[in-house]
């Protein structure tokens, strides 16, 4: 005869065998194995925020291992970020290097390139001549701040000025009467 009782341990369904030929026997839970734990996978859905920031930390509170007559501890999610071809971040400041040929340093230009998000940013330097490693900042084309994603830092463009390996005679010389000797 077969007898359906639950585990005292961990209440789940066992089998207990009762026999006219042998004494009462009963078998471990198959599914604990007397330990009052079983194992079970369990998803946890971590929701990235626009603005977070590298090592920001997302906690599950009371979401890892458990066992009995013990408080489970907190599973905790840290953010590291890949580093992205153009752009270092700051913050929520971005920044990034463009390269120009000395005579856009001197004359200005404008460029445009695809953001992170897809939307065209333009960089132009018609205003001035451009040093070395000169830097503008376009306001509000940074990272967005975490709780506060209508909030955004800025975008720090450092220019890097070609110049040209070499000049012929005839370049030369055009220069010295472009840019005479102070006296």
């Amino acid at each position: 005869m077969y007898l359906f009782l639950l585990c005292a341990l961990c209440l789940l369904s066992v089998v207990l065998i009762f026999s006219s030929l042998s004494p009462r026997r009963q078998h471990v839970c198959p599914l604990c194995g007397g330990s009052r734990l079983t194992l079970e996978e369990k998803a946890l859905d971590v929701v990235i925020e626009r603005g977070m920031n590298d090592g920001h930390e997302v906690v599950f509170q009371r979401a890892s291992e458990q066992a009995p007559d013990t408080i489970p501890g907190d599973v905790i999610v840290a953010l590291r970020t890949q580093p992205h071809a153009r752009f270092t971040r700051h913050g929520a400041d971005l920044h990034m290097t463009q390269r120009i040929p000395l005579r856009d340093a001197l004359l200005g230009h404008a460029s445009s390139f695809a953001h992170m998000d897809g939307h065209r940013v333009t960089v132009s330097t018609s205003e001035a001549v451009t040093q070395p490693d000169a830097v503008k900042v376009l306001k509000g084309e940074g990272m967005p701040h975490h709780e506060s994603a209508s909030d955004k830092g800025d975008l720090h463009v450092k220019f890097t000025v070609d110049f040209p390996k070499s000049l012929t005679a005839k370049q030369q010389e055009a220069i010295r009467q472009l840019f005479p000797e102070d006296k």
